[in-house]
């Protein structure tokens, strides 16, 4: 006597095998592609980021240029009243050193 254990084919066990598989493989496809764009978006995102930061810098680096000028530093140090000094000499007192200005 031949008993079955399963009473359902192997045929449709087969199919549908072969249908959850290729569900499991088409959800895993959809995410894979979400995932791709998202990621193609924020590289999107961060490469204009990145150029605004350049023209920022380069802005930067201008008033820097215009603001550390000689000229500039000049005017400033008159400004604030600062002095020219011609020389320093330099006293050791007890360990440390002192700048005094020469006159």
């Amino acid at each position: 006597m031949n008993t079955y254990i399963l009473s359902v084919p192997s045929n449709k066990i087969s199919w549908a095998a072969l249908g959850v598989l290729a569900c499991m493989l088409s959800l895993l496809y959809i995410v894979q592609i979400n995932r791709l764009v998202e990621l193609t978006y924020q590289t999107l995102e961060y490469e204009e980021g990145v150029k605004i930061l350049s023209k920022e810098t380069a802005t930067l680096e201008m008033r820097s240029g215009e603001t550390f000028s000689i000229p500039q530093l000049e005017l400033l140090a008159q400004t604030l009243q600062f002095e020219r000094v011609n020389t320093v000499r330099y006293i050791t007192i007890g360990g440390g050193v002192v700048a005094k200005i020469a006159q």
